[in-house]
């Protein structure tokens, strides 16, 4: 949550473990000054990215219905919803101390 860069989210990749990146304002798709050896600058991230903030126990993201396929595309031909996904997570992370730790232990 709150990804940013999605740096954690790429580094979980590299081990292959699929992961998906949380934040209202994603920058993982804009040029990066020290790309990765499989992530090529201003390519599509090698994860999901879901463009929305938490707020309060994280509700909106945990009942959210809107359909996504396995690379975080809109596809309503898809039957995973965000809010599947965000019930069906094995971590939730976020390591700075700001407006998006409450719902991550709340959600969490």
């Amino acid at each position: 949550v709150a990804g940013g860069c999605g740096e954690i989210s790429r580094t979980l990749h590299s081990f292959g473990i699929p992961s998906t990146l949380v934040d209202p304002n994603p920058r993982c798709y804009e040029h990066s000054k020290k790309p990765k050896r499989d992530w090529k600058p201003d390519s599509s991230p090698p994860f999901r990215v879901f463009p929305y903030a938490l707020y309060g126990d994280g509700a909106n993201f945990t009942s959210n219905t809107e359909k996504f396929d396995d690379n975080g595309e809109n596809n309503e031909g898809h039957s995973t919803t965000v809010g599947e996904i965000a019930q069906n997570a094995s971590m939730i992370c976020g390591l700075h101390p700001d407006q998006a730790t409450d719902p991550i232990v709340e959600m969490a």
